[in-house]
């Protein structure tokens, strides 16, 4: 478990609440890391990171409005990653 995740863990019921639902929505082994991962690389909430890396994981375009959240990810993502 990486290092990020074990604090996660220990901080508290509320971050624990977090990693459980992360879990669930995230279902696949691994994909939670990549979303708490990729939230802190790329700087999004890991609500925002939940659709980002599973869109990446499945090497699918992702459908947004949200322009601070294309802004903040810029050329980070793969060309055609944005569905307009």
């Amino acid at each position: 478990m990486p290092a990020f995740m074990a604090a996660l863990m220990g901080a508290g019921e509320a971050w624990q609440h977090v990693v459980r639902v992360l879990h669930e929505v995230c279902g696949a082994r691994g994909m939670l890391e990549k979303v708490l991962g990729n939230a802190m690389k790329l700087g999004i909430s890991p609500y925002d990171s939940v659709y980002v890396s599973l869109a990446m994981e499945r090497g699918c375009g992702l459908l947004s409005f949200d322009g601070e959240l294309k802004a903040k990810l810029g050329g980070r993502v793969p060309d055609g990653f944005w569905l307009d």
